[in-house]
Formats: structure tokens, C-alpha cells, sequence
């Protein structure tokens, strides 16, 4: 929009591997917690963190496999300014609906094999530049109410 040149994937990726490392970082213990379930669970020991663990494995599926086989495509189609303007448009419309129509009444020790897909197939859409603020600023809300 303001004829700057596009910084590239490998900035986007840069950014995100910062979020993550803060993200891990200030989880620290839920992390580790979740790491010593998952890797308890191979040798059978099952447990709340452990079903929590391999929830968000099947969860992070569809995306790595989006990044992996649909990388060319993102990068070469869809970093444009038209689409960024349009997708920051319409998924933040769809998540103030979602906001507005959420039902609270589970945690994150409740996700199912089905939700954890679909929350999968959901980050794979946040590779499409222009949905991941969207996703993120509801998650903030979210986890603002959550907390509250």
C-alpha cells in the first residue's frame, strides 16, 4: 500500500519463531509439564497433560502439512496487499461473530480428536497472511475472558 517492498517468508517466519520462543517461554512449565506427560504416555503412564499433549500434537498436523506442501503457493499468490486487506477484513468479522456467540463451558483438558483438528485446520488458514493477527487478537480476548 505504501509501495515498500514485501520483507519476504522468511521474515514472516522469523517474526513467528519470536512469538513462539516468548510463547514457550513464559509457558515454560505448562510446557515442560505437557513435554514429561507426552513423553510419560509412550510408556503408557496416561494423564490429563498427557491427553492435553497429544491433542495439540493432532492439533499442529494440518498446519505443518499446509506449510510443507502449500509454501510455493502462499508465497507466490497470497502475500499481496489486496489479500491481506481481505482476509484481515473477513476473518476478523467472522471471529466478532465467534465472540459474540461463544459458549465458554469447556477447557483445554476437554478438547476432542474433532476439535483438535478443526483448531488444526484453523492455523493452517492463519498461513494465509492477514488471517494470523485476526486469530491472535481473538485469542487474547479469549483468554482475557477466560481468566476474568
Amino acid at each position: 500500500m505504501f509501495g515498500w517492498a514485501d520483507q519476504g517468508l522468511a521474515f514472516d517466519v522469523a517474526v513467528h519463531v519470536g512469538t513462539l520462543a516468548a510463547v514457550i517461554g513464559y509457558f515454560r512449565r505448562e510446557v515442560w509439564n505437557l513435554l514429561g506427560a507426552f513423553f510419560a504416555s509412550l510408556a503408557g503412564k496416561h494423564s490429563r497433560d498427557s491427553q492435553l499433549a497429544w491433542m495439540i500434537v493432532l492439533a499442529t498436523i494440518p498446519a505443518c502439512l499446509a506449510g510443507l506442501f502449500l509454501k510455493d503457493l502462499i508465497a507466490l499468490y497470497l502475500r499481496s496487499v489486496w489479500v491481506i486487506a481481505t482476509t484481515t477484513l473477513v476473518f476478523g468479522a467472522l471471529l466478532w461473530w465467534a465472540d459474540r456467540h461463544a459458549r465458554l463451558a469447556n477447557d483445554e483438558y476437554q478438547t476432542t480428536k474433532s476439535r483438535a483438528l478443526f483448531i488444526g485446520i484453523a492455523q493452517a488458514l492463519a498461513l494465509i497472511p492477514g488471517t494470523s493477527r485476526s486469530w491472535r487478537d481473538h485469542h487474547r480476548r479469549l483468554d482475557a475472558r477466560l481468566h476474568t
